[in-house]
């Protein structure tokens, strides 16, 4: 671990006014994934409860390891409201096509009954 305290104060490692210091934490990419994830969820938290207010302590996660991180959540996030928002349509686009909601019921039962064989389509 190396930080702008520990560094013999490089200004590299610094903010222009002085109230902001890097910590660089981990080198090899599957330590820095383990660490973001902690200072996410454990240290965050308690940093901002026990110091709140003004000249609250503020942490923050930068790096490859949390880029990762955010896009993955991110990602889930709009698959989620992507899947919310089509499947309605989706469903009232069988309804129209099919005439019936007993016959997009059967269509869509055949999902359940054979999901292997869509598994293996080309189209995924």
């Amino acid at each position: 671990m190396e930080s702008y305290w520990s560094s013999g104060r490089p200004t590299a490692m610094r903010s222009a006014d002085g109230r902001i210091g890097l910590v660089r934490a981990a080198d090899d990419e599957e330590a820095a994934e383990t660490l973001a994830a902690h200072i996410t969820t454990q240290i965050v938290p308690r940093a901002t409860t026990a110091h709140p207010g003004p000249g609250a302590v503020k942490i923050s996660v930068a790096g490859p390891a949390q880029l990762g991180r955010e896009v993955d959540a991110q990602a889930g996030a709009d698959l989620t409201r992507a899947e919310l928002l089509t499947s309605p349509m989706a469903l009232l686009i069988l309804l129209l096509v099919f005439g019936s909601a007993v016959a997009v019921a059967l269509s869509l039962s055949s999902l359940l009954v054979f999901p292997g064989y869509f598994l293996r389509s080309p189209l995924f």
